[in-house]
């Protein structure tokens, strides 16, 4: 009889204020349902059940029910008590009916079709939604979405993790496509791919900056090539960094830089850095090695230097246990003495043919020449041989193979040789002292010549011929006087007493006289007169 009492009451309630009140007097909504309180507001039976139920039904009811939700039923109420039976197939307005409890009807969802919505209580009593990176299906939140704010997620001491079951494929993690992708299955990273082939995989430039100041290590690149219980560079692994070409048509050999170890067998070997070149096989050009307190080799892998450079085929004779301080240089000579392994000086601002100097070393078979040469401004061709020094211990100055300690080949062109030590001046002659030490001298005042007593003087020519001055005596010695030709011997005097010529014999008192015809010979007689006789 109180049920039926109270339905009149709320009718008549309804009637007469539009609003109804359980349990109180004075409504405050259209629906307002309180405790059973006494006069002074207070709850005294509490043995009364306190709530208001919506219509409760299993899922598979609500499956069977035919009625057609809209705008009208917009915010209806039900509340879910199973959901073994039925279903929350897609498409349907079941479709987010996963679990008990309360759901209203959203007339508005899915594009108007209408969805009950399952409701969950948050802060103030709203329910929930999701955004900023997580969608919402029902009660159901998850990861995936749209940023809607910058979002820092702060990790404090605690790690994330990202694990895959994958099986197949090569993008498991992506970000921004392939700015940022991680290949799960074979465990590789890559930027700017889908499909990364090593364990790291960068397609495009890149930039490494060693320049912060806070950085513990300021190794823009730490490579570790050893580690317990695997092996480490050395000779055979020969680990390094690898650059080829990757075309349609097949990759191909470019460049390799090797560092490791030289010792196969041992962690405490000499160190070793090395560049190759080549293909389809690279060819080790340039080797640095940590022996020796640091050398270089360029076409060696056996430097006996600080710097020394072998030309590709040739072998050097200079072992690396010598320790030849400076520069080596190593290559075939020619037998020309102008082409072998050498410097060359480049100077781009000078004249043509004037631009390229050339230092170099060669042989002839027997001596090594090292020659100072003026070449062609692409150096193809010796233009001027400056200087040679020969391994005999000869020097040549514009003669690369000299014939003499020095020798000075100026062609048709005066003045070879000039010498400035202070001393020189014009007129001087170059004088030696006794220890071979030359200087500039000047030449002494001399007496002009003159010729008299039987030689005469043209200018600077002094011959036989002239009036003697005084008695004059040739002491021949053990040597001739001959006159020959096809000329006279013609001997005049003045003098009108005794022989004009008289030779007296060396073994007798006699001697040879000449006369006029009318002298006679001291008595004895003579041939004829005239005559050369013996007296």
């Amino acid at each position: 009889m109180k049920k039926i009492l109270l339905t009149a009451g709320i009718i008549l309630s309804g009637l007469v204020y539009s609003q109804v009140g359980v349990n109180n007097q004075t409504p405050s909504t259209t629906f307002d349902v309180r405790a059973k309180r006494d006069a002074s507001g207070n709850i005294t039976d509490n043995t009364q059940t306190i709530g208001m139920q919506a219509p409760r039904l299993t899922r598979a009811e609500l499956t069977a029910n035919t009625a057609n939700y809209g705008t009208n039923q917009n915010g209806a109420l039900i509340y879910i008590t199973d959901i073994s039976g039925g279903d929350a197939a897609s498409g349907t307005q079941r479709e987010n009916i996963t679990s008990v409890g309360y759901y209203y009807f959203d007339a508005a969802a899915a594009s108007g079709a209408g969805r009950w919505i399952k409701m969950a209580v948050g802060d103030g009593g709203s329910p929930y939604t999701a955004n900023n990176g997580l969608t919402m299906t029902g009660n159901n939140t998850k990861l995936g979405g749209t940023l809607i704010e910058n979002t820092t997620i702060a990790q404090d001491t605690y790690t994330t993790n990202f694990t895959s079951a994958a099986t197949t494929g090569t993008s498991h993690f992506t970000v921004d496509g392939t700015t940022f992708n991680v290949d799960a299955v074979n465990n590789r990273v890559a930027i700017g791919t889908a499909t990364p082939s090593a364990k790291l995989d960068v397609q495009g430039n890149q930039y490494i900056n060693a320049a912060i100041t806070s950085a513990a290590s300021k190794n823009a690149l730490d490579i570790n090539i050893g580690q317990p219980s695997y092996s480490y560079g050395n000779r055979v692994e020969n680990f390094g960094i690898n650059m080829r070409t990757n075309t349609d048509s097949g990759g191909s050999q470019i460049a390799r830089i090797n560092f490791g170890d030289e010792s196969t067998g041992t962690l405490n070997g000499t160190r070793y850095l090395s560049f190759s070149v080549g293909n389809p096989v690279l060819n080790e050009l340039m080797y640095l090695t940590s022996s020796n307190n640091g050398r270089v080799g360029i076409g060696t892998t056996t430097p006996a230097g600080r710097l020394h450079i072998v030309e590709n085929g040739s072998t050097s004779a200079i072992t690396a246990s010598y320790n030849t301080p400076g520069i080596l240089l190593t290559g075939p000579s020619s037998s020309n003495g102008l082409s072998g392994p050498g410097l060359y000086f480049e100077a781009l601002g000078n004249p043509t043919g004037q631009r390229v100097m050339k230092v170099n070393m060669t042989t002839d078979g027997t001596n090594g020449f090292l020659n100072y040469q003026s070449v062609s401004n692409d150096a193809s061709a010796s233009v001027t041989t400056i200087m040679s020094v020969v391994s005999n211990g000869r020097v040549g100055i514009g003669n690369y193979n000299p014939g003499a300690k020095l020798e000075v080949n100026n062609g048709n062109t005066n003045g070879a040789i000039k010498i400035v030590d202070g001393t020189q001046g014009s007129g001087k002659v170059l004088t030696s002292d006794a220890n071979g030490l030359a200087t500039w001298q000047t030449i002494p005042s001399a007496t002009p010549y003159t010729a008299s007593n039987g030689l005469t003087m043209a200018s600077n020519n002094v011959k036989l011929g002239g009036t003697l001055t005084e008695n004059t005596t040739i002491a021949q010695g053990n040597n001739s006087v001959t006159f020959s030709g096809n000329s006279n011997v013609n001997i005049t005097t003045t003098n009108t007493s005794g022989y004009p010529l008289s030779i007296v014999h060396p073994l007798s008192s006699q001697h040879i006289a000449a006369g006029p015809a009318d002298w006679r010979c001291n008595g004895y007689s003579c041939n004829r007169a005239g005559s050369l006789y013996w007296i």
